[in-house]
């Protein structure tokens, strides 16, 4: 996650957290779809939660670290 959140700051070269922290989203989105999606019995709850966190986190940090090297 943090690598899509860098090459997404390097690209822009602004506001690179924020565009880190959207990669991070998408994907946290697309991992819950596809785990909803695979396993018809999948329930939301406070893992589902701790991976949509860590990926925002993730994201952010690697845009962070793309605008600054």
């Amino acid at each position: 996650m943090v690598s899509g959140g860098f090459l997404c700051g390097q690209g822009v070269k602004k506001r690179g957290i924020v565009w880190g922290v959207l990669t991070g989203l998408m994907y946290g989105v697309v991992m819950i779809v596809l785990g909803m999606c695979i396993n018809p019995d999948f329930a939301p709850g406070s893992k589902t939660a701790l991976i949509l966190f860590i990926s925002l986190c993730g994201g952010g940090l690697g845009g962070v670290l793309g605008i600054n090297f």
